[in-house]
């Protein structure tokens, strides 16, 4: 079923993380974050579910075109724009 996922609905789903992600971060200072171990927990899981998405399209466009990608360069991508919004949620 999810190699039957269009590629519209895996953006939809990693939207919906980092929405998650906003929510969880309201108000939210590091030293606070850092401490609550349910929080962090809860944002690794929205990571999770961003770079399976994004796996998943790059996946099924990498198959289309016969092309090769780096999963890694595309995983420090999301991780390193996760970690600006995240910085910019706690100031």
């Amino acid at each position: 079923m999810r190699n039957k996922l269009g590629d519209k609905i895996r953006l939809q789903h990693m939207l919906d993380a980092i929405e998650e992600i906003e929510k969880y971060l309201i108000n939210v200072d590091f030293a606070i974050f850092i401490e609550n171990s349910m929080m962090r927990f809860a944002c690794i899981k929205q990571m999770e579910i961003i770079g399976e998405a994004s796996n998943h399209i790059l996946a099924q466009k990498n198959l289309h075109k016969g092309g090769f990608y780096k999963k890694s360069n595309i995983n420090y991508f999301f991780l390193s724009s996760f970690a600006a919004a995240a910085s910019s949620c706690f100031n």
